[in-house]
């Protein structure tokens, strides 16, 4: 019939108690109700800043991590992941196009004696940049966020440790 074991031995004994067979309507779990000024202050401590995790947010707000998920959907708060943007100085920048051109024009090459290694070591930056936190933000949709936010800021040669 498609009734679990347990769901039938619950029966049987609300039976053997005298009691109703039917659930009483209002004995499940109680439903969980937001005032609007909560789900704002929800929205804005997300919007626009990464490093934000919804299983953080929940207990600040004593809410379950899938209801803040709704919230943040019905009003419009969608996760998007940060790009990769090289943090130039300003005499890089003038540099860039000449070193560019003299790149393409040199005539490197691996088959000119030049050997390429790859190995299986890793590094780990120093500013937390790599981390998977930092990986994603929340914006709304059609609203502009700060650069700061959108692009992952990353120099050249960084502070990072080997392992």
């Amino acid at each position: 019939m498609g009734i679990s074991k347990r769901t039938t031995y619950s029966i049987c004994r609300r039976v053997e108690n005298g009691n109703s067979v039917e659930r009483q309507v209002g004995s499940g779990r109680p439903a969980t109700k937001m005032s609007q000024k909560k789900r704002e202050a929800l929205v804005n401590q997300s919007h626009g800043k990464f490093g934000v995790s919804l299983r953080k947010i929940g207990p600040k707000f004593k809410i379950d991590k899938k209801y803040v998920s709704n919230i943040l959907k019905e009003n419009n708060v969608n996760l998007a992941t940060r790009k990769f943007a090289p943090k130039y100085s300003e005499k890089q920048k003038l540099e860039q196009k000449r070193k560019l051109r003299h790149l393409s024009e040199s005539a490197f090459s691996p088959s000119n004696g030049t050997e390429i290694i790859i190995d299986d070591e890793s590094y780990f930056t120093f500013d937390g940049s790599d981390t998977a936190n930092n990986k994603h933000f929340y914006c709304k949709e059609g609203e502009e966020v700060d650069d700061k936010v959108k692009f992952k800021r990353y120099k050249k040669f960084q502070s990072k440790l080997l392992v």
